[in-house]
């Protein structure tokens, strides 16, 4: 659910004049009135400027309470991560990394195949031209 309070304390925090703010983010003092006391919508590129502007992730203006399962039995919010250890992050991450560089190793070999068998089609349609 969006937070609107926290766009306010972005601006009080940063203690610059909502003046300088309308003026810098580009954000219209009349938008802001209307989205802060909840008479409309904020839509997402407004809030995605204001993000932009202080240098926060959009998720920051919503409080979320939703756990998202992400792997191996890990349960995170965005923000903390669940019951993994660091050794067994680690071992999943070189496990992850291992595979990927024998995919990067196939396809590259895969390509290898594929150029010699141009060049033998090309060899092929030469030598039945003369």
């Amino acid at each position: 659910m969006l937070n609107r309070d926290k766009i306010r304390k972005l601006i009080e925090e940063s203690g610059m004049s909502n003046e300088r703010f309308f003026e810098e983010s580009g954000i219209k003092k009349s938008w802001y009135q209307k989205s802060i006391n909840g008479n409309s919508e904020p839509g997402v590129y407004k809030l995605e400027t204001i993000a932009d502007y202080f240098g926060v992730p959009l998720d920051y203006f919503f409080d979320r309470e939703q756990k998202v399962q992400i792997g191996h039995n890990v349960n995170g919010d965005g923000n903390n991560v669940g019951d993994i250890s660091i050794s067994e992050f680690k071992k999943e991450n070189d496990l992850l990394n291992r595979i990927l560089q024998e995919k990067e190793r196939i396809i590259e070999e895969k390509q290898r195949v594929i150029d010699e068998k141009e060049r033998m089609i090309n060899i092929l349609l030469k030598q039945s031209k003369e």
